[in-house]
């Protein structure tokens, strides 16, 4: 329970940050996206991203990403790069002290919040565009397999209908089948998944692809996500 109650507190804490951030910056939002331009043809332009790939700032022209086998310590250099930092000023508030991943920053932004990925939903670049702050989430808990969690997180390619919606990115669930999830309005909601879910996501952490659900408790967490999804 208490290890749950510092990870409602980091997202708190990440929320203020990324208000703080808009405040300053006439409500424009950092990026969603993780800067990492060892897979990104766009490397001077991205740079405001919430976070960084791990980085070694050691060697010429500032250092470099660290894709394969990173350190801590480049885990969190990744994190201390990124445009929301100076806000956090921690790097402890971007880890879910339950996470044992590996992979150190636990949380996620969605695509849909000044994201990249052109998978069908409008991408918004400030908080007024938000239509929904106290319905809309904007920190996500996420395990992505593959030494770190790359990019955005994303639901998957988006459909209209929560029906017709399928599982893209693996969320974590550090918290005995729950996670915790941070929405715009500031506050934190704990939701605990379906067996289902939670095994479509250790699949997907293994083989990435999708997944639709078919159990009704399955297909109630897509519901949860996709109408929480952040939209003008």
């Amino acid at each position: 329970m208490a290890k749950t109650l510092v990870c409602e507190s980091n997202i708190r804490g990440l929320n203020v940050a990324w208000h703080t951030y808009a405040s300053d910056n006439d409500s424009k939002i950092p990026g969603a996206n993780v800067y990492n331009p060892k897979e990104q043809e766009w490397i001077q332009t991205n740079k405001w991203d919430w976070a960084w790939a791990p980085w070694n700032s050691e060697g010429q022209r500032g250092g470099g990403a660290i894709i394969d086998s990173p350190t801590i310590e480049h885990r969190k250099e990744g994190i201390r790069l990124g445009s929301l930092f100076p806000y956090t000023e921690s790097v402890d508030l971007y880890h879910c002290p339950s996470d044992k991943s590996g992979n150190f920053r636990t949380y996620s932004i969605p695509d849909s919040l000044n994201g990249t990925l052109d998978w069908g939903w409008t991408h918004l670049e400030r908080t007024v565009q938000i239509s929904s702050p106290s319905t809309s989430y904007n920190f996500v808990g996420e395990y992505d397999g593959r030494n770190f969690n790359r990019g955005s997180w994303a639901l998957g390619p988006y459909k209209q209908r929560w029906q017709d919606q399928t599982w893209h990115d693996p969320i974590s669930v550090w918290h005995r089948g729950r996670t915790n999830f941070g929405y715009v309005d500031g506050h934190v909601e704990t939701r605990k998944l379906s067996d289902e879910t939670v095994e479509a996501f250790e699949r997907l952490r293994a083989h990435p692809g999708t997944f639709t659900p078919v159990t009704d408790e399955g297909k109630a967490d897509m519901k949860y996500m996709h109408d929480g999804w952040p939209e003008p």
